[in-house]
């Protein structure tokens, strides 16, 4: 079904971003960057889609684009709090820890009350405890719907 609305609209946001969800689940994160990427050329700013690629990418290993992906979001939308979640869980992950400490503490700051606003404020909690291993949720923060 989704198929065939999108051989009507080949561009339609919601269709596009339903199967990058699908092929996401399915274990085949380039097919659900394919989506993602046709989706962007006719919607740059399409906030959800540079989330979910950030995520994408950082689930398939590629780490430099999902910080380019993610920190592109954020130029067009500083206080996005699932985005600096992401943004910190990537630096902790590499051992990047002041700039996942720096991510995080603005996730807080701008959302506290939000998932991404605790899981972040846990990774602070995770850091501040830490002794010389970190192991976080790698870019977990789905919008919220």
């Amino acid at each position: 079904m989704l198929t065939e609305q999108l051989k009507l609209k080949p561009d339609h946001a919601p269709v596009l971003l339903r199967l990058a969800e699908l092929e996401q689940e399915a274990g085949r994160p380039a097919q659900a960057a394919g989506h993602l990427r046709t989706l962007l050329k006719s919607e740059p700013g399409n906030r959800e889609a540079l989330l979910e690629l950030g995520r994408v990418l950082h689930d398939s290993g590629d780490v430099p684009g999902a910080l380019r992906e993610t920190r592109r979001l954020l130029e067009l939308d500083p206080n996005n709090v699932d985005a600096h979640y992401n943004l910190g869980a990537i630096h902790a992950n590499q051992g990047e820890i002041e700039a996942a400490r720096r991510a995080w503490t603005e996730a807080v700051r701008i959302g506290p009350a939000t998932e991404s606003g605790k899981r972040a404020a846990a990774g602070l909690r995770q850091l501040a405890g830490m002794s010389s291993a970190l192991v976080v949720p790698a870019a977990a923060a789905r919008p919220s719907k």
